[in-house]
């Protein structure tokens, strides 16, 4: 795998997922994924597979993100080979209200893309919230 240079095509595939989360575009962000995506989500069912199921996944996780929220990337690596890149990162959410859940929330975020006729599509995606494993209770922020 190489980290450097980073193919242009797939830094603006990664753009288009940012930017569609941003503006809750959700046909936008549907596009991003290939059809036979999987998303490793925070909550049950915990593995969605196809896009029909990842969509309604999306539909109910935008009602959740305050508007005007935006996220940083933290440690951010991205790694490609051939056909194949991988995307793992630290993620933070700014831009929520005090006192709301998502105020400071840190998720862990891994993304696997497969090059398809010359577009970068998702096709793996791993969403996961660091536990205390003595209490259960998850530890959102660092």
């Amino acid at each position: 795998m190489s980290t450097h240079p980073i193919d242009p095509t797939l830094q603006q595939a990664f753009g288009l997922w940012k930017d569609a989360f941003l503006r809750r575009d959700l046909a936008s962000l549907m596009a991003t994924y290939a059809p036979d995506a999987v998303m490793y989500d925070v909550k049950p069912p915990f593995q969605i597979r196809g896009l029909d199921n990842i969509r309604a996944v999306w539909e109910e996780a935008f009602s959740c993100f305050p508007p005007g929220i935006t996220y940083s990337a933290i440690d951010e690596k991205i790694e490609s080979s051939g056909d194949l890149a991988v995307m793992h990162r630290v993620q933070r959410f700014d831009g929520a209200p005090a006192g709301h859940p998502m105020e400071n929330l840190h998720i862990r975020l891994t993304v696997t893309l497969r090059r398809e006729h010359g577009r970068w599509l998702v096709t793996h995606e791993h969403v996961s919230l660091p536990f205390n494993p003595e209490t259960g209770i998850v530890v959102g922020t660092p």
